[in-house]
């Protein structure tokens, strides 16, 4: 693999990491930094498609319990780059917990799939697509329809 290969798939995995880091500090500015102006993010729970920075962030604030304290470990990352283009999955787990010391009853758990298609942009690796697919845990969801 070139260095040039290694230094893009080394892009590609970290923006992955800031995605899940700003979902987990609920710096839903950060999270919509993380896509192209006209990006796109599907949900799973619960099942939503959020169009543009603008919209993605306005709507993740809207949806997103501030009672929940989240952590996303994100692994297994799977992309192929064409030129200025990229597709590709990665998994995550994702933790659930109350923020309240007298609710805590244990995590809850899922975890799933993150199915996108990146841009290079003069900033760098963005998000154009994701769509998340939930793989397991212990609520009932409609998963997304798929393509």
């Amino acid at each position: 693999m070139s260095e040039a290969l290694v230094a893009q798939q080394h892009q590609i995995v970290e923006l992955c990491s800031r995605y899940a880091v700003a979902v987990d500090a609920r710096d839903f500015a950060a999270v919509a930094r993380c896509f192209t102006s006209d990006g796109s993010l599907e949900t799973a729970l619960p099942h939503r498609i959020m169009h543009g920075r603008e919209g993605i962030e306005r709507v993740l604030a809207a949806q997103t319990s501030s009672s929940l304290s989240p952590q996303h470990l994100v692994t297994n990352h799977i992309y192929t780059v064409d030129g200025d283009s990229c597709t590709g999955t990665s998994s995550f787990v994702m933790f659930r917990w109350p923020r309240s010391p007298a609710a805590v009853t244990g995590a809850v758990a899922h975890g799933g799939s993150y199915f996108d298609e990146l841009e290079r942009t003069v900033d760098g690796w963005r998000i154009k697509r994701r769509r998340i697919e939930i793989l397991w845990g212990p609520a009932h969801f409609t998963a997304p329809t798929t393509e």
